[in-house]
């Protein structure tokens, strides 16, 4: 069912209101909620202007069995926002000639079966490799990973290539990832709270119905996802822009969009990429089971925001989705509203057709002026409905609930016959898919 959700295009809560409280209020409200109505167990939200902090708090409990509170400074396991670390990593080997993003990761894991799969295809999640799984090897690679497309023609966000990424790392270096966290990145920006997350005891984490979730020993040590509190987490996002980790023209490539057969995706090297009404926005999620992480840096605006939830809270109150309010508020961006307007056939014609992401297809078709999908998942049919047009080729609404502005349908290229369709929150692309 994980293509049905990734197409859910809906659920999220109520706006923040138009005359917005001091900022500490409503940031406290948005935070109360997610609590209240949203599941979460407990959460820490710091915001950076510059290098001041002007928001930092935690909310409801960091380890509920032992009631302990909530603060800025609790320790989360960061899910996939390691990604960005292991990405940094990477960067640095690149900028001292260690490592080169055209080569073949065969060159370094020389037992890896396929010589197609080029660095800079872990790194922009093209590579075809898909999801992790604990019976997968990535020291003899002895299950013989092969890619589902042709490495850097299409783009899968893939937790088995960004885990090989931080596997040559510590190829090329000869140290352990927890030893080069530490050294190459912690040390140099002072920050205490950084390190690989422990295996026992497990970082706290729960369900939005407050069950405890764990995780086994050996998907810690082998994956090896960072812990930090959310006051280091935005240091080390505004160090990106500080030139202490690295050089400016590599972050801007962590930063550039990935091309892929003539369109430009929100998604650089194991990077992120948002955008509210012309704000650019760069930084990683981390979701799963019993977490919620959002950190996003908008550079020209100064503006660094961090949301840490070691729970996994109902839709409308996820990290990414707090990030989104609280950057609008800050940046004064009106909330997005669904406006519906009829298209013309000729834009209905170009996005007509059958999109497929694995057992996940996607038949759109235009009646009356509008768009209006049928999902099927293996061959059965879960939703069909209208989909709300927002802007030129970006639709809201979707299976899960009311429409919702924020989680878009973009029919790409721009212009021409619409070839794929890139669905997600607007931190955080979901799926590809792909015109049949």
């Amino acid at each position: 069912m994980r293509a049905l959700a990734i197409l859910a295009l809906a659920a999220c809560g109520g706006a923040t209101p138009a005359a917005s409280p001091p900022r500490d209020a409503a940031i406290d409200a948005l935070a109360e909620r997610a609590l209240t109505e949203g599941g979460a167990t407990g959460l820490s939200i710091v915001v950076m202007r510059g290098d001041r902090v002007v928001h930092a708090r935690g909310y409801g409990l960091e380890d509920a069995e032992r009631r302990v509170a909530a603060t800025e400074r609790s320790v989360y396991l960061l899910a996939s926002l390691s990604k960005q670390f292991w990405g940094v990593g990477i960067m640095q080997q690149v900028e001292q000639n260690r490592l080169s993003v055209e080569s073949s990761i065969a060159d370094v894991l020389y037992k890896f079966p396929d010589r197609r799969v080029l660095v800079k295809h872990l790194l922009s999640q093209t590579s075809g490799l898909g999801d992790d799984r604990d019976d997968e090897d990535d020291m003899t690679f002895a299950d013989r990973p092969a890619p589902a497309f042709e490495p850097g023609s299409w783009w899968h966000y893939s937790n088995r290539g960004a885990i090989l990424a931080r596997r040559l790392l510590e190829q090329v270096t000869g140290m352990p990832w927890s030893r080069y966290l530490a050294e190459r990145i912690a040390k140099p920006l002072g920050l205490a709270s950084v390190t690989i997350c422990p295996s026992e005891p497990e970082p706290p984490m729960y369900r939005a119905d407050k069950t405890r979730v764990t995780e086994t020993a050996k998907t810690m040590e082998r994956v090896q996802f960072v812990c930090a509190n959310a006051l280091d987490v935005a240091r080390f996002e505004r160090s990106l822009d500080t030139g202490a980790l690295l050089r400016p023209e590599s972050v801007a490539k962590m930063r550039a969009p990935t091309p892929i057969a003539g369109m430009e995706l929100p998604y650089g090297w194991l990077t992120r990429i948002a955008e509210l009404d012309g704000h650019r926005a760069y930084g990683h999620t981390g979701t799963g089971d019993g977490a919620s992480i959002a950190a996003f840096r908008f550079p020209a605006d100064d503006l660094t925001i961090v949301v840490l939830m070691g729970s996994a809270p109902r839709p409308g109150h996820r990290a990414h989705e707090l990030v989104a309010h609280i950057a609008r508020a800050e940046l004064h961006l009106p909330e997005p509203t669904l406006a519906d307007h009829a298209l013309a056939p000729d834009e209905l014609a170009a996005i007509a057709g059958t999109y497929s992401s694995g057992p996940a297809r996607a038949a759109i078709a235009g009646r009356d002026g509008h768009a209006y999908l049928t999902l099927s998942i293996d061959g059965k049919q879960v939703w069909d409905g209208a989909l709300v047009a927002l802007g030129p080729r970006t639709f809201a609404g979707g299976p899960g609930g009311p429409a919702d502005p924020d989680y878009v349908a973009t029919f790409l290229p721009a212009t021409g016959q619409a070839t794929a369709i890139a669905v997600g929150h607007r931190f955080m692309l979901d799926n590809l898919f792909r015109r049949d």
